[in-house]
Formats: structure tokens, sequence, C-alpha cells
């Protein structure tokens, strides 16, 4: 409906962000994901699956190389404050 192709799209983003497409999605994921930590009601588990991750140890060793603590870390600490 815009008149852009996957392409054309991609380039967008890298030139306005500096991150590939999936960089992108992934780094908004997680940017979702810390928010949702700190809600004391939600699991980890809740947490991947409504950032859109089937796999808990995907979204783990993702949240972990991008944030540098592990989900579980980061809802401890943020609980704790």
């Amino acid at each position: 409906s815009m008149n852009l192709s996957i392409g054309h799209l991609s380039t967008l983003i890298r030139r306005e962000t500096g991150l590939s497409f999936s960089e992108y999605v992934t780094a908004k994921r997680m940017e979702d994901a810390k928010k949702l930590l700190c809600q004391e009601n939600l699991s980890v588990e809740e947490v991947a699956e409504q950032v859109g991750y089937r796999d808990i140890a995907h979204f783990s060793s993702s949240f972990k190389r991008i944030v540098g603590v592990t989900p579980s870390e980061y809802q401890d600490r943020s609980l704790k404050r």
C-alpha cells in the first residue's frame, strides 16, 4: 500500500537507525521485554511469548547477548528497586 519493496524498506531502516531490519526488530522486542520484565505478575516465559518468541532458550540467549544479563536476572534486579 505504500509502494515500498522489502529491500527499499530495509535500506531506509538502516539509513535511519544504523541497524539491519532484523537487528531493529530484535532491539524493539528487547525494549518491550525489559518493560514487561519489570512487571512482577509476568514470568519470563510469558514475556518471551508476548514479544514474539516461541523458544524460551532463544529468547534468553538473545536477551543476554543484547542486554548483558539473563531475563531472570534483569527481572530480579528491577523488582528489587
